[in-house]
């Protein structure tokens, strides 16, 4: 009676179970669909307001490219629009997103053309508002270009002509080329080797790194913009760690790659202080001063070099300038220092000054005479003390 009781109550308690199971995926079902909905709503609300705001607007460009997920055979057009907009009277450059289309066939100009009809359409521009597109060169992209809009509506790539450049000429330097092929094998070695790249971790833990601050090796990628400098200053800065796990592999694995001599170790750095300012210039967006401001900076600046504060000259690296508005109601002129402050060598020896050295020399001489008369004085008082005693 006892074991019947038994059996029953443990069904009773698995139906409630499995009931409770099958509540909590309906909510959980009820809650994705919830979330769903949401999204959807989002998105429409905030396009209707992008809608209206484009009709309102007289003159678009467009920056358009195809992104590729690194590792994934998964393709998307990526779309964006650009427009002057008056904000608090001043004018102001816009940029919004509109997409980023997945592409389901080949990439051919006529292909691209077709999908930014499309995009144009869901979001209600008008083509002859479209002043320009933004691309890179691509034979592709640039003959959608010309479909879609013509001829001489096209904007090369500021930042993707600086990246073909440098290519263009580190391919012409041989010995760069074959200094890179043999950072790409050692990098290739430990992306291969779990054991190597818990050496590395390992290694980096030891000297006091923490979770999420440990580096791994970058390997360069040629249709990533910088890659290769990634990869080498990456390398640099883990160059010890590497070279002592490289030679404790050797002894094990035939197949481990030689490190790279010293000697080589500073043509990279020659080549990061070369190639550091191209990544800059290619990642580091730029600050847009509105038109009507120009003036006004034209004329601080003016009034700073009259003052003998700023003169003209030749730097290589320039600081960006913008303005703050004041609580009385003017502006003040303030410059973005951070990138420069990266490039500075501080001297630890203080810069040497005629006056500030002759005044020091006068002083010294003061502490001195004045010192040594003390010292006389002392002697002397010393002196007639101990005859004192003696008579």
């Amino acid at each position: 009676m006892v074991d019947i009781q038994k059996q029953n109550s443990s069904k009773e308690t698995e139906k409630s179970s499995n009931a409770d199971k099958d509540v909590a995926s309906a909510n959980f079902d009820d809650t994705s669909v919830d979330v769903t909905h949401l999204i959807e709503n989002r998105y429409n609300t905030t396009k209707e307001v992008i809608i209206k705001r484009l009709k309102e607007i007289n003159f678009l460009c467009f920056t358009s490219d195809i992104l590729t997920i690194t590792n994934s055979t998964r393709s998307f057009l990526v779309l964006t629009v650009h427009f002057i907009d008056i904000v608090d009277g001043s004018p102001v450059i816009q940029s919004l997103n509109l997409c980023a289309q997945k592409l389901s066939q080949g990439h051919t100009g006529q292909y691209i053309q077709e999908r930014w009809k499309e995009i144009c359409e869901e979001f209600e521009i008008d083509k002859t508002k479209i002043v320009s597109i933004t691309t890179d060169g691509g034979a592709n992209i640039v003959s959608a270009v010309r479909l879609f809009l013509g001829d001489n509506h096209r904007i090369p790539c500021m930042a993707h002509v600086l990246n073909l450049v440098v290519d263009g000429v580190l391919k012409e330097i041989k010995e760069f080329s074959a200094l890179t092929d043999h950072v790409k094998t050692i990098v290739t070695f430990f992306k291969q080797s779990v054991n190597a790249m818990d050496q590395l971790r390992a290694e980096q833990e030891s000297c006091g790194k923490k979770e999420g601050e440990v580096w791994t090796l970058i390997q360069a990628v040629s249709t990533r913009w910088n890659s290769c400098f990634d990869m080498l200053e990456r390398f640099d800065k883990l160059s010890v760690l590497v070279a002592k796990i490289l030679a404790t592999k050797s002894q094990t694995n035939k197949n481990t790659p030689d490190m790279i001599p010293s000697s080589q170790l500073n043509v990279i750095r020659d080549f990061i202080a070369i190639l550091g300012p191209f990544k800059e210039a290619t990642e580091k967006g730029p600050y847009y001063l509105p038109p009507d401001k120009l003036p006004l900076l034209e004329e601080h600046i003016n009034e700073l070099v009259d003052s003998g504060i700023l003169f003209p000259c030749q730097s290589p690296y320039a600081s960006p300038v913008f303005f703050v508005a004041k609580q009385s109601g003017g502006v003040r002129l303030c410059d973005d220092y951070r990138f420069l402050n990266t490039k500075i060598q501080f001297d630890p020896f203080s810069a040497y000054n005629a006056e500030v050295s002759e005044l020091d020399t006068d002083e010294s001489k003061v502490d001195s005479d004045s010192s040594h008369e003390g010292a006389s004085t002392e002697e002397d008082s010393s002196d007639e003390g101990a005859s004192t005693e003696e008579k």
